[in-house]
């Protein structure tokens, strides 16, 4: 068996029968739990019965359940040996594009092995076919609500965007059946959002949550875009959480645009000119120069170890 086992149960995932849908989505959703775990507990944990479970492992060239395990602790082990190691210090410009950029590959690689295809084309139609849509964020994850509703209202979508915890809470009583509310966090356990889901719950609206799953928001979402949580919520990993989220909300989009298409078009020049309306036509700006001299900084190398320099804040730099 190839080592690469979840990308092949991700890449079949369409070709498998109902049941096997269920343990692909199970075994993709948690490996490490699969691999510590028995086929009984598989089987109630993916809601079929064990020797579909045991076909399953066949279909992908294991003999029985504890092959499979084997295969796909071995994939484990190698995904988590090619995961890059945190930034620190000694590292060079170098070391610190490098860990980025294969932090942000391995947060999509996991995204396209758990995405769930059902609830993205559910929420596609249900925002393509909303009266009114609401996007509650709050924090960090504000910005990723501003752009998206920037692009939605480009799309011809009725759409506002509400960060601040009072209006969330307005904006959402307002709410009916036939709306939407998108409920955007990074962690699924911001408060203000959470009031606002339970409230447009209340009001019939839907409900679609872009965040981890199995958290607070989740839990009271009619649909979760689920964006896998990293680490501590309080480190640097909650960017990789935030990057899941806009990776989602694009994949979002752009089945909005394709599901509008129709609608879109008739709107596209009074579209274009709105928005050519708030750009700015002249490539006049002053230019700021310093007359002060500086003390010199040693230039930063792209292949040495990043050192700290001394910074007076209180002068003015251009």
């Amino acid at each position: 068996m190839a080592l690469n086992l979840l990308d092949r149960i991700s890449a079949m995932a369409n070709d498998l029968s109902k049941s096997e849908r269920k343990i692909a989505a199970a075994v993709l959703a948690q490996p490490q739990l699969t691999v510590n775990e028995s086929i009984a507990q598989l089987a109630k944990r993916a809601e079929v019965s064990e020797p579909t479970v045991c076909r399953f492992c066949k279909r992908f060239g294991a003999n029985g359940f504890p092959d499979f395990k084997l295969a796909l602790g071995a994939t484990m082990a190698k995904d988590s040996h090619s995961l890059p190691d945190r930034v620190k210090r000694g590292d060079s410009v170098e070391d610190v594009a490098n860990k980025v950029i294969d932090t942000t590959i391995a947060m999509l690689r996991d995204l396209s092995r758990t995405v769930d295809l059902t609830v993205l084309a559910r929420t596609v139609d249900l925002l393509s076919q909303s009266r009114r849509v609401i996007i509650a964020a709050q924090g960090l994850s504000a910005a990723s609500a501003f752009d998206c509703g920037s692009r939605l209202l480009r799309l011809g979508i009725a759409c506002e965007t509400v960060t601040d915890s009072a209006l969330m809470r307005m904006s959402c009583a307002s709410l009916r059946q036939g709306d939407l509310l998108i409920a955007i966090s990074a962690t699924g356990r911001s408060l203000d959002v959470l009031s606002a889901v339970k409230i447009a719950r209340q009001n019939g609206a839907a409900i679609v949550a872009v965040c981890p799953d199995k958290t607070p928001i989740s839990a009271e979402s009619i649909l979760t875009l689920k964006c896998g949580q990293f680490g501590d919520v309080k480190g640097d990993d909650l960017m990789i959480g935030r990057m899941m989220v806009q990776t989602m909300l694009q994949i979002v989009i752009a089945g909005v645009m394709l599901r509008r298409a129709d609608a879109i078009s008739p709107l596209k020049d009074t579209l274009t000119k709105a928005q050519e309306q708030s750009y700015c036509r002249s490539d006049d700006r002053p230019t700021l120069i310093s007359d002060e001299k500086e003390e010199p900084v040693q230039e930063l190398k792209p292949h040495e170890p990043i050192t700290t320099i001394a910074f007076d804040w209180t002068a003015q730099h251009y």
